[in-house]
C-alpha cells in the first residue's frame, strides 16, 4: 500500500519510476579483505651528475688575500680596516670567478638511466561487509582491516 501511494505521489509530481530512489549514510563491519594485485610497469629513472661548483675555493682564498693587501695599502687610519675588508670581499669574488673559469671542463660523470620493469602492486582491495545481517561486496583503494567499521552510502531503488 505504501509503495502504491509512493508511485501515485511520484506520478502526481511528474517523477518517473526509474528516478525514485533514496540514499542515506550508515556503517558496516568488514568481515573479509582481499588485496587485488596487478602487474604494473614502472618507468626507468635517470640520474644527472652532481652539480659542480662554478667557483674555485683556492681562487676565492687567494683573491681575498690579494684584495686585503691592496685594500690595506689604500686606506689610512680608521678607514684602513674598512678598505682592507672591502678589498678582501672584492678580491675573493674576483678570484673565485677566475678560478672557477680555469676549473671548468667537460663533465666527468655521465647520466645514468635504468630501464623500466614490471612490478606487482596492490591496486585496490575487495572486501565483504556485514550490513543489517547480510553480506555485501565493496571495493576500496585504501587498505581495510577485518573488524573495522566503514562508512557506506546506502541507496534504495523502487522496484
Amino acid at each position: 500500500m505504501k509503495m502504491m501511494l509512493m508511485f501515485v505521489f511520484m506520478a502526481f509530481l511528474g517523477i518517473g519510476v526509474a528516478q525514485a530512489q533514496m540514499s542515506y549514510r550508515d556503517t558496516a563491519e568488514v568481515i573479509a579483505v582481499e588485496p587485488m594485485i596487478r602487474q604494473v610497469r614502472v618507468d626507468g629513472q635517470c640520474t644527472a651528475p652532481a652539480a659542480q661548483s662554478e667557483r674555485s675555493t683556492l681562487g676565492t682564498i687567494l683573491g681575498g688575500v690579494v684584495g686585503a693587501i691592496v685594500g690595506n695599502q689604500i686606506g689610512a687610519g680608521s678607514g684602513n680596516v674598512i678598505a682592507t675588508a672591502v678589498g678582501a670581499s672584492i678580491g675573493s669574488a674576483i678570484g673565485g670567478d677566475i678560478g672557477g673559469d680555469r676549473n671548468r671542463s667537460a663533465p666527468t660523470a655521465s647520466v645514468g638511466c635504468t630501464t623500466g620493469y614490471m612490478e606487482e602492486r596492490v591496486v585496490m582491495y575487495r572486501a565483504r561487509v556485514l550490513y543489517n545481517g547480510r553480506e555485501f561486496p565493496v571495493s576500496s583503494v585504501r587498505p581495510l582491516q577485518v573488524g573495522e567499521l566503514i562508512n557506506l552510502r546506502v541507496t534504495l531503488h523502487a522496484d
